[in-house]
């Protein structure tokens, strides 16, 4: 019922609740926000999450519930900007290998 989920989703959002680590919560409401076909949403939360604590590109980039966004102009820029941030901090902390999305 991808009304209701996304009234949940919304509230869950929406909520003024101090939660730790909300970021997580960003992520998940960004997976069901595509899932239900509402990118703009997903986008939205997506660069929430990596602005304030979860710039994961490998897990957005895996995400299958993200798969739907992967053409998207603004996942790809998200995306963009995430791998030089992950490419940076491998550099930094010389890990080698490179994972990468795309």
């Amino acid at each position: 019922d991808f009304r209701r989920a996304e009234q949940l989703i919304d509230a869950a959002v929406e909520s003024n609740k101090t939660l730790l680590h909300t970021h997580h919560l960003w992520h998940n409401a960004a997976s069901a926000y595509a899932m239900c076909g509402k990118a703009d949403k997903a986008i939205k939360w997506l660069r929430e999450c990596a602005d304030m604590g979860l710039p994961n590109y490998l897990l957005f980039g895996s995400d299958p519930h993200l798969r739907g966004l992967h053409n998207r102009p603004e996942f790809l820029a998200l995306m963009s900007d995430l791998r030089r941030e992950h490419d940076t901090y491998r550099e930094e902390f010389g890990l080698a290998g490179g994972n990468h999305f795309v």
